[in-house]
């Protein structure tokens, strides 16, 4: 590592091995998130047979992981070298058209748009 502080970048594929990138998928923060939390879920077998005494819960499965990210959207202009389609520049991003719609709405197409032949 070279110890050089970027930005979250979120990138989408269309493949489970991550090796073929979507065209236009790649979102970058403004700034790098406050507060990241991440969330492990184990589901245990809780039961027992009949007539016995209570014995100790057993592993069933691991259910999804969830990430929550706290990060700010803005198109003041105030910070500079920003743009959210993950393309550098030393200019001030500033907002021409909906404003922070328009990032909102690349952050939904980068996360949740599906990209893939196929659908599992």
């Amino acid at each position: 590592m070279s110890g050089e502080l970027t930005k979250l970048k979120i990138t989408a594929y269309s493949d489970e091995k991550f090796s073929e990138q979507v065209a236009d998928g790649e979102f970058k923060t403004l700034l790098n998130p406050e507060t990241y939390l991440l969330n492990y879920k184990v589901e245990l077998n809780q039961t027992q047979a009949a007539g016995t005494s209570a014995s100790a819960p057993r592993y069933n499965k691991s259910l999804p992981e969830d990430l929550s990210l706290d990060f700010l959207f803005d198109r003041t202009g105030v910070i500079t070298d920003y743009n959210p389609s993950g393309e550098g520049g030393s200019n001030t991003f500033k907002d021409e058209g909906r404003g922070v719609n328009d990032d909102v709405d690349h952050f939904k197409k980068v996360v949740f748009d599906y990209n893939g032949e196929k659908h599992k």
